[in-house]
């Protein structure tokens, strides 16, 4: 029996667990209502209402996803009906057979009728990565490991807090070690020099959390996602981790957050021949507010808007979560990059999810329909599929997201769209035509299967044979429009580059908290000067969470 009530601890379920796709598609088969894709890590009160909704739905589901939402309602029974009975811990005087059994595993646990609980888990992976690049017919490989912690908790109902840290280490090739998810921008493993300890990383997220159901606040360091479909169009899953405050209102069809985050800008090193190297990294933040309705069970509409500033300390105007942005800018005197967007979704057919994102990063109306540089706007469509959900367990996905030149680049280098040089919306670029399809297979409540394909054209900026830019079209996260280049650039202006990857993905749970991950990738591009890159990748996972 599942309360009325729902008393969940206070904290945010971290945006790469395997639940998020799960209630994607429950929204899509129309099984939960209000629920916002665009927007996550979601708070453990509002997963915990929507499993809790589901619940009542449990007829409509195929077997694996009834066997799917059991485990979810293990895994948060905590939070649901204050219980512990599918947990075991190390100290809780369990059998070793419990250790291996399908209960939800920690270290240790501990609960009150004050409503105090501390939750403690031991995490750990193994990654082995190869790579065969055709071109040089060359072989690398490359093993990580990383272990550390895990410690959550709340108290007095609405009060909590998250903190977790790791460390690792790689042995074999050090440039294929940093391709691994946040290890591209880990400061450990991008310092230039070698030597004893370099060897080494570590890695750490944290935050306090206020949450009274309507509404919460954080301020803390984690993963944010923000964007519609495959591929993050406001802030993807490759984006850095980022120290933010957030403050989120829901109130059923009604949502608004707000995050005013920290960025890394450029970086430099002075060499002192007493205190030896001097470095120093400029100031940079993220700014972002967005307010979305239900317009009814099937019709999504948002709106909101994205500054980037640096150079200077944190600004009041925009720790104000209801200012207009693009006013502030103006009156800010014209220093920062602003951005506003609308986004839309509809599943009026149940099973089919059709969506679209319009980003202006700039505009002129008088110059509508010609290649005026300024007119820089990300146009976004997709759609996403299971209306053979009875018969087959697959889930399909389409998305096309246009983005013209100049979007996402600055005038002021360091107010482009970047965290240390590392785009937030991964992979995209300016000047650019980009087509995703992905399908998912999950057969078992344990096991996922994914394929993903991504076609994209680039209109790429001239380089001399020395690497020295000769034409600007605009094809650049760090080169904004200079003086003295073009005032026209139109879509896909410039030498056009190619790519296609192909990537298959498996993850496997055998036993609850303990994961088997697998990777192939295999890309092939062809680039400016007469250069083209094509390889195959390989990446194989072993997680375990105790």
């Amino acid at each position: 029996m599942l309360p009325v009530l729902l008393e969940a601890q206070t904290g945010y379920v971290e945006v790469d667990h395997n639940i998020y796709p799960f209630l994607e598609r429950m929204e899509r088969l129309n099984l939960i209502q209000n629920y916002d894709v665009f927007e996550i890590p979601k708070t453990r009160r509002e997963i915990s209402s929507y499993l809790i909704e589901l619940s009542g739905n449990k007829e409509k589901l195929i077997d694996s996803d009834k066997r799917r939402l059991i485990d979810f309602l293990n895994e948060f029974e905590f939070d649901i009906n204050r219980t512990t009975e599918n947990y075991t811990s190390l100290f809780s005087g369990n059998s070793i057979e419990d250790h291996f059994s399908q209960k939800e595993k920690f270290i240790y646990f501990y609960e009150d009728s004050s409503r105090a609980n501390i939750f403690l888990n031991f995490v750990a992976n193994g990654i082995n990565i190869y790579k065969h690049d055709s071109n040089l017919d060359e072989n690398k490989t490359s093993t990580l490991f990383n272990f550390g912690g895990i410690l959550r908790g709340s108290f007095l109902d609405n009060f909590g807090f998250f903190i977790k840290a790791t460390n690792g280490s790689y042995f074999g090739d050090k440039d294929l070690a940093r391709t691994y998810e946040g290890l591209r921008y880990n400061y450990k493993l991008t310092r230039f020099q070698e030597g004893i300890g370099n060897e080494y990383y570590d890695e750490t997220e944290g935050y306090f959390a206020v949450d009274y159901d309507f509404i919460r606040f954080k301020i803390g360091r984690d993963r944010v996602r923000l964007g519609q479909g495959i591929i993050k169009t406001v802030l993807s899953d490759n984006s850095p981790p980022m120290d933010y405050l957030h403050l989120g209102f829901k109130y059923k069809a009604f949502t608004f957050s707000h995050y005013h985050g920290k960025l890394l800008g450029s970086d430099s090193l002075y060499i002192d021949p007493v205190q030896e190297g001097i470095k120093t990294v400029a100031d940079k933040y993220f700014v972002y507010h967005r307010f979305g309705v239900k317009i009814s069970n099937h019709l999504s509409l948002g709106v909101g808007e994205v500054i980037i500033y640096a150079n200077r300390n944190m600004d009041l105007s925009y720790l104000n979560p209801f200012n207009f942005y693009k006013s502030i800018e103006h009156i800010n005197q014209d220093r920062d990059n602003s951005l506003l967007f609308f986004d839309i979704s509809n599943n009026s057919i149940s099973g089919l999810k059709l969506y679209a994102t319009l980003l202006i990063d700039d505009i002129n109306f008088g110059q509508l329909g010609t290649k005026w540089y300024g007119n820089q706007t990300v146009l976004e469509a997709g759609a996403s599929t299971s209306l053979f959900y009875n018969y087959v367990p697959i889930d399909a996905a389409f998305q096309f997201i246009r983005v013209d030149p100049y979007v996402y680049t600055h005038r002021i280098k360091e107010n482009n769209y970047s965290s240390l040089g590392f785009p937030l919306v991964g992979t995209i670029q300016p000047n650019s035509s980009n087509f995703i399809f992905k399908l998912d297979y999950f057969p078992l409540n344990r096991l996922d299967v994914s394929f993903k394909y991504v076609h994209t054209i680039h209109g790429a900026n001239e380089y001399d044979t020395e690497g020295n830019l000769l034409v600007n079209h605009g094809g650049e996260f760090e080169v904004g429009h200079r003086v003295g280049d073009s005032e026209n650039a139109g879509h896909l202006d410039g030498i056009l580059e190619y790519s296609n990857s192909f990537e298959l993905g498996l993850r496997y749970e055998p036993i609850k908290n303990i994961v088997i991950s697998g990777m192939l990738s295999i890309v092939d591009r062809s680039l400016i000067i007469n250069r083209s890159e094509a390889y195959v990748q390989s990446i194989l996972g072993l997680g375990v969470k105790l």
